[in-house]
């Protein structure tokens, strides 16, 4: 849409841009998508106000499931912690996950070990054994 310059008058400084007409085609696309995308949010709001609370089964299950965790510090800062760690502690019950803090090497991009670890057991029996 094309402005006359009378309309233009009421912000433009006096004297700037006498008996031109200017393209505001792009902000007015620009307030456009602006609209639409406060319109998709305000209608995103009420669905999510209005419909109900779709529950996960295993969420559920995982909300009783308490894990008893134990960190593991000093480990060597190498490639592969996680198979030796995984090999470590085979003979060990109740470990449900086992995971190194790891980077990534900056020349290779490998992940290496931080230091330390964690490891999530079922029980605290077996997380006080250990």
């Amino acid at each position: 849409m094309l402005l006359p310059l009378e309309e233009m008058k009421r912000w433009l400084p006096r004297g700037f841009g006498e008996d031109k007409v200017y393209d505001t085609s792009i902000e007015e696309k620009l307030l456009q998508e602006i609209e639409q995308s406060r319109e998709a949010q305000i209608a995103n709001v009420n669905k999510i106000k209005n419909e109900p609370l779709k529950t996960n089964p295993n969420k559920e299950k995982q909300k009783h499931l308490k894990l008893f965790q134990v960190v593991f510090v000093y480990l060597p800062k190498k490639k592969n912690i996680h198979r030796d760690l995984k090999s470590a502690f085979e003979d060990v019950r109740g470990i449900i996950n086992i995971s190194p803090a790891v980077s990534g090497n900056k020349k290779t991009k490998d992940p290496i070990c931080k230091g330390f670890g964690f490891v999530d057991f079922k029980y605290e029996e077996d997380a006080t054994r250990i």
